[in-house]
């Protein structure tokens, strides 16, 4: 084995399989610092959507103050007439009506809205965790074909110098 060629050779066998055992790993790490990046974005979706929620529950409080007022305007407008008719409450009753619906449907879309970024949050997470089941694999395979390379060198190796 003091042959310049048969050192060479087990160099370069060795440091192939190096090679790819240390690509394995940086691929895992790879993965790893995605997913950090991606659980950091899914908190900042689960944060807005929260916050979009609470946006339409202060629009839907708006929205109940506003009909309120007009409500009691137009009540104090019908009660100075004097005696209130069937079709002036009808209109106070379909306005309470409208109100309602109004203030759910504000309530609705922000629960909607703050849904949607929870699921685009989840799926953030989910991308995370396959890059680094992914990495994993890619790691695994690595290993191997460096187990490959090893025992490839050393076949190499051993039908040069069998007959010796």
């Amino acid at each position: 084995m003091t042959d310049p060629v048969t050192g060479m050779a087990v160099a370069s066998t060795v440091f192939s399989a190096l090679g790819k055992i240390g690509q394995g790993r940086a691929q895992k790490k790879a993965a790893k610092r995605s997913q950090r990046a991606l659980e950091f974005e899914a908190e900042q979706l689960e944060q807005i959507g929260g916050q979009e929620f609470a946006i339409s529950q202060r629009r839907a409080e708006g929205e109940r103050r506003k009909s309120d007022v007009l409500i009691r305007q137009l009540m104090a407008h019908f009660s100075a007439g004097g005696p209130v008719s069937a079709g002036q409450l009808t209109l106070l009753a379909r306005m309470e009506a409208q109100k309602a619906y109004n203030i759910s449907s504000i309530i609705a879309s922000g629960k909607s809205r703050e849904a949607l970024r929870k699921s685009e949050a989840a799926v953030k997470r989910y991308r995370g965790e396959l890059g680094v089941g992914d990495a994993q694999s890619a790691q695994g395979a690595s290993r191997l074909a460096a187990g490959a390379d090893l025992f490839a060198g050393g076949a190499t190796l051993y039908s040069r110098y069998k007959s010796t």
